[in-house]
């Protein structure tokens, strides 16, 4: 209800107060008081003359609604600046993901690259290395042991006779072995090649061990055998056998001129 008049009971005209019809006895009885039922005022009975009831829904007068409708444009307004401004992040999410990928696919061929890059340096490492005879690797890994640096492997193989008080017999015999290969010459290099230009290269990129003659042998007839077995048959068992004697005997005739 709203009062309209009631400045006796001490209520604000035009204040809304949550009151009902206060119930009588007699149902015909029309006109009853209100009697508010809630706030400070609870209880107190106003006659239904200083009163109206108003509806227990809100309403708005047209000032209120115009406020609450301006409200509400602005609302939607913001509303969509923060859409445009959400698509603006959106967009430029996209980008920094694109960037990312782009970015990742990037860094995984470099990584590819390294790996064939290092893989390359490895091969060309490998084909660097000397094969050295098997007395020249001992001799090698014994001076090594007697805690030589490669600088002087090189410095005291010149004359060690005079280096017995230093290092024992078998240092001594191994800078022999190096120095004696220093001065060989193998026909299958260049004319600068010599055993003193393997041994260099020997010491900065690393070696192999030559095989023994009879390891070589062995090798040689076993890939000859097994190249030999995927031949097609003659049909002719003798011939076939003197085909493979005569690809063993050339062999082993070249490797026995080494």
């Amino acid at each position: 209800m709203k009062a309209l008049n009631v400045r006796p009971f001490g209520i604000s005209i035009g204040e809304e107060l949550e009151a009902r019809i206060l119930p009588g006895g007699n149902p015909f009885d029309i006109g009853r008081p209100y009697q508010v039922i809630e706030g400070k005022y609870s209880g107190v009975e106003i006659p239904q003359t200083h009163a109206i009831t108003i509806p227990k829904e809100k309403l708005y007068t047209e000032q209120q609604y115009k406020t609450l409708t301006n409200e509400l444009q602005q609302v939607r307004q913001e509303l969509k600046v923060s859409k445009g401004r959400n698509s603006l992040l959106e967009v430029r999410l996209e980008e920094r993901r694109r960037a990312a990928v782009g970015w990742e696919k990037s860094w995984e061929k470099q990584r590819k690259m390294n790996q064939q890059l290092k893989q390359e340096l490895k091969t060309v490492a490998i084909s660097e290395k000397v094969i050295l005879p098997q007395d020249v690797a001992n001799a090698l890994e014994k001076c090594r042991d007697a805690e030589m640096s490669d600088y002087g492997i090189i410095t005291l193989s010149v004359n060690p006779k005079n280096l017995y008080r230093d290092y024992p017999s078998e240092v001594i015999d191994a800078l022999y072995v190096i120095k004696q290969y220093t001065y060989t010459y193998s026909s299958e290099d260049s004319e600068r090649d010599t055993g003193a230009d393997k041994l260099l290269k020997a010491l900065v990129h690393g070696y192999t061990v030559e095989l023994s003659l009879q390891d070589r042998l062995k090798k040689g007839v076993q890939e000859i055998y097994e190249k030999w077995t995927t031949i097609p048959t003659s049909g002719n068992d003798q011939a076939d056998g003197a085909d493979l004697a005569e690809r063993i005997s050339t062999f082993v005739t070249s490797e026995m001129k080494q």
